[in-house]
């Protein structure tokens, strides 16, 4: 019965327009990283992580892109590379062509960027002091 459940829903994603559009362009996932570039969070934390040797900010994407709430996300992994290892920051499902994004944050909470904006994590990034919360 979970098979036939979950073919059916499988089957209803690769049907879905929305789908087929973000598979179908490879510029898309390029628009939706720039977009998630242009975040004035993210690139405040971008910022504070190039600030500190030996540290550097990636974005982790070979993630296919998912279909949420009927439109097309693309999920990226926003961590710092720290030589030895890669330290998880936030994941971020951005809309390529919309104004719409989403956060994974570093508690598991799935936020609207709007709703992430007034907890403390993501007020202590709006502002270009560069300093995270403790």
């Amino acid at each position: 019965m979970k098979f036939k459940t979950i073919f059916g829903i499988l089957l209803l994603c690769f049907s879905s327009s929305s789908f087929a559009e973000c598979l179908n362009s490879k510029s898309l996932k390029s628009k939706a990283i720039s977009k998630l570039w242009a975040v004035p969070e993210v690139s405040n934390w971008r910022a504070y992580v190039n600030a500190h040797e030996g540290k550097k900010p990636i974005v982790l994407d070979e993630i296919e892109p998912e279909v949420f709430k009927g439109k097309c996300f693309f999920k990226l992994d926003a961590y710092s590379d720290e030589g030895d290892y890669f330290h998880r920051w936030h994941s971020f499902y951005i809309h390529p062509n919309q104004r719409v994004a989403y956060v994974d944050n570093s508690e598991g909470e799935f936020l609207s960027l709007r709703k992430w904006r007034s907890t403390k994590d993501g007020k202590s990034w709006r502002t270009n002091n560069l300093t995270p919360k403790s």
